[in-house]
């Protein structure tokens, strides 16, 4: 295949694209943060922008369009909504009307923050009700994508991984904090299935093998609250696991209100492609090893 891969600088995009490169062709797009990589040739495109997504999308003719890039930090969604609208739903509008002109699958990456998080639990039958910016934007691109492609694939998730630009993300803000000693909070009863970047990254190419098309979510095997999920971390990378505190949800500071339990409910997917959803622990000992690995390969070019 021929894939053409959006925000390969992100979590899921740059795990995804060095996955992929090993079997097909990929090429990739960032925004603000170049890299290099082994056989995935990059270039700087804004989703902003929809003649340079069009010039450059239409230039490579993909097969297949996964777009994973988005604007994905929930609280400068709510100050800055109409950034959000322009790169969640507009950008994804063009990514869609390329791949419809191309012929081209177009695989969107969604969120679980399309649920309000009442109840937890989602299958794809359940109908969105998306309580901040982040979310509706992130359920207009899904729209979008579902109108102009019946052929498309929208995958809802929530992810965790390691991050190759200088920001931290769930895994490295714990780490952080425990290894220099300092105690962090975590909500006892806000709840989700993560799943580590690779592990999607797996699973996103399976279906592409699988022809698959629609709706699936694809979250971890397992229910975990914010807190328990920092408890894991802290025990899986040898840190007190006694600096994470406990505190209830409705302690939540933050601009965007936030779904108490967005957690989904994969079978789905599991029965489609025959797969097992990994647990927490699965997903972190798999981050452990390939961020080692990335270390490694970091230092040997140094």
């Amino acid at each position: 295949m021929k894939l053409f891969i959006t925000g390969v600088s992100g979590m899921l995009g740059n795990r995804l694209a060095r996955l992929a490169a090993a079997n097909h062709q990929v090429w990739g797009s960032y925004s603000s943060f170049p890299l290099s990589m082994t056989k995935v040739k990059s270039f700087a495109m804004k989703l902003e922008d929809e003649a340079q997504v069009r010039e450059l999308a239409l230039g490579l003719r993909p097969e297949v369009i996964v777009h994973t890039a988005a604007l994905t930090d929930v609280d400068q969604c709510e100050r800055d909504p109409d950034r959000a609208y322009r790169i969640n739903v507009q950008g994804t509008e063009t990514l869609a009307m390329v791949a419809e002109r191309l012929g081209a699958k177009l695989v969107y990456i969604s969120t679980d923050y399309v649920f309000d998080g009442k109840r937890g639990d989602y299958v794809e039958t359940d109908s969105p009700c998306p309580v901040n910016v982040y979310g509706r934007t992130k359920l207009g691109g899904e729209e979008m994508v579902r109108s102009r492609l019946p052929g498309s694939l929208v995958i809802r998730t929530s992810i965790f991984g390691f991050n190759i630009q200088p920001k931290t993300g769930m895994v490295e803000s714990v780490m952080n904090s425990l290894e220099k000693g300092k105690s962090l909070t975590r909500f006892s009863d806000q709840f989700s299935t993560p799943i580590y970047t690779g592990d999607l990254s797996r699973l996103v190419l399976g279906l592409l093998e699988h022809g698959s098309t629609g709706l699936f979510h694809v979250g971890g095997g397992e229910k975990v609250s914010r807190y328990s999920f920092a408890v894991k971390i802290a025990r899986l990378f040898s840190l007190p696991q006694e600096g994470v505190r406990p505190i209830p949800f409705k302690h939540l500071e933050g601009l965007a209100e936030r779904p108490r339990d967005s957690s989904l409910y994969g079978k789905k997917i599991e029965d489609h492609i025959g797969v097992r959803l990994p647990e927490v622990e699965e997903g972190l000992m798999r981050l452990k090893e390939d961020f080692k690995l990335h270390l490694e390969s970091r230092t040997s070019r140094d």
